[in-house]
């Protein structure tokens, strides 16, 4: 498995939608870590955005699981970074250090 590091940048005229979905986007993040590829979520406090931390197989499954986000699916994010992370130090080194790493990528999108 492989660690991902996702960075949202939020729209900041969706802020309001973002509220209303709050916790739909928080049903969906307890889902993605009860499948075991959650390992930290929050948001940026100097800027309207999140930096979340997966582990997958794949970028093409990282991506396809953030898709399923929903503020991503209702326009919430005006942009986002999706990019394997070689953590070396913490508690997601620690847990990911069990599993094989394999693959690089990065995947960048505006939603627009």
């Amino acid at each position: 498995m492989t660690v991902f590091a996702a960075i949202y940048a939020y729209s900041e005229d969706k802020a309001d939608a973002r509220a209303k979905l709050l916790a739909e986007h928080r049903s969906w993040l307890a889902t993605v870590d009860k499948n075991g590829n959650l390992h930290e979520a929050g948001i940026l406090v100097e800027s309207q955005g999140a930096l979340l931390a997966f582990e997958f197989d794949s970028l093409h499954e990282a991506v396809s699981t953030l898709d399923e986000d929903p503020f991503y699916t209702a326009g919430c994010i005006e942009h986002r970074t999706i990019t394997q992370w070689k953590v070396g130090w913490g508690v997601v080194a620690e847990a990911s250090n069990s599993h094989q790493r394999s693959g690089t990528g990065t995947e960048e999108a505006d939603n627009d």
